[in-house]
């Protein structure tokens, strides 16, 4: 039983030796990289810098970007005023010549029930004078043969 314990108790030992050893050999390392990371912390800050200066001149390129498509933004809205009061100015040619062609419809209107008219009248004309030259025919016609 002594002989266990004893090789328990030394293995047990063992144990806390190695993990001491461990933990020693940990806090080493860890030391060493935190001095190795402060060594080459001007490394890290020019990186740091040029990576800086990259960023900043491609946010210079879009700002000038951005610039040129706002100046073409200002000219297609300019453009499309124009556009606009072309529109404005055809719709407003357009109302007028749809009243022109509505007066002229009118007139139109005015003239054919003018022309329906006076057809009628030279119809009505034509029939009397039709009656008229009848009548004289028979007038004529009467007068030869009281002659005869």
């Amino acid at each position: 039983v002594r002989e266990y314990e004893e090789r328990n108790l030394k293995s047990d030992r063992e144990s806390e030796q190695q993990m001491l050893e461990m933990t020693s050999v940990q806090s080493q390392l860890r030391a060493q990289l935190e001095y190795e990371q402060r060594k080459d912390l001007p490394g890290a800050i020019a990186k740091m810098q040029a990576s800086l200066a990259k960023e900043e001149a491609t946010l210079a390129q879009k700002k000038k970007k951005q610039q040129e498509l706002d100046a073409t933004i200002a000219g297609l809205k300019q453009t499309a005023a124009g556009v606009e009061q072309q529109v404005q100015s055809a719709k407003a040619d357009q109302d007028s010549f749809a009243a022109e062609c509505k007066a002229l419809k009118k007139n139109l209107k005015t003239a054919s029930d003018e022309l329906a008219k006076l057809r009628s009248s030279g119809a009505q004309t034509e029939a009397e004078l039709t009656r008229l030259r009848s009548q004289r025919q028979g007038t004529f016609q009467r007068a030869r043969l009281e002659e005869a």
